[in-house]
């Protein structure tokens, strides 16, 4: 499909599943070759939308890098949803963690940021959060500040991440007077 044709349906008409309809409040392309960019993209929005050129190896890889890559068999568009080696995956290498045909794999640095294998990428704004009760992203971001966001991140500009919010749950006092036994006589 064509990525952009489906994200602006998703702006005007959303997706309809289980009765819910999703839409989003809008959506950039961005500049995916920087990786602080990537970072924050991701850090603020979760998954992201790529399209890219898939080299027919890297169907069989956990690992995409440039190194083993062949042949472009065809296009397709993934979702980016975080960076560094995934648990997932036994590897050193850093790079992207992209979600294809049900499993995680990672595209390394080499390969995110070489215009011969990704040719497009989008930051986007849900019109309904992931948010809690606080109306917050997992990034502590609300609705308006992800449209602040976004604006940054369409002009190349690395948008400022807040602070992380201290835990709200203070630890439960000490309780006395209670010992513990272990196994071989330790307390």
């Amino acid at each position: 499909c064509n990525i952009q044709a489906v994200l602006d349906h998703m702006v005007r008409t959303g997706l309809n599943a289980g009765g819910v309809t999703y839409k989003l409040r809008g959506y950039c392309a961005f500049d995916w070759r920087s990786k602080e960019l990537t970072k924050v993209a991701i850090a603020l929005g979760g998954a992201l939308s790529i399209g890219f050129n898939l080299p027919g190896s890297w169907m069989n890889a956990a690992v995409w890098d440039t190194s083993n890559a062949g042949g472009i068999v065809g296009g397709h568009d993934v979702s980016p949803g975080g960076y560094g080696p995934p648990a997932a995956i036994t590897t050193t290498a850093d790079g992207v963690v992209v979600s294809s045909w049900g499993r995680l794999y990672l595209m390394t640095w080499a390969a995110w940021t070489s215009s011969r294998y990704v040719d497009e990428a989008y930051f986007m704004v849900p019109d309904f959060l992931w948010t809690g009760i606080d109306g917050v992203s997992p990034a502590g971001v609300n609705l308006d500040g992800m449209l602040v966001a976004m604006a940054a991140i369409k002009g190349g500009q690395v948008p400022q991440l807040p602070d992380p919010a201290p835990d709200p749950t203070p630890d439960p006092p000490p309780v006395g007077g209670v010992r513990f036994s272990l196994p071989g006589g330790g307390l």
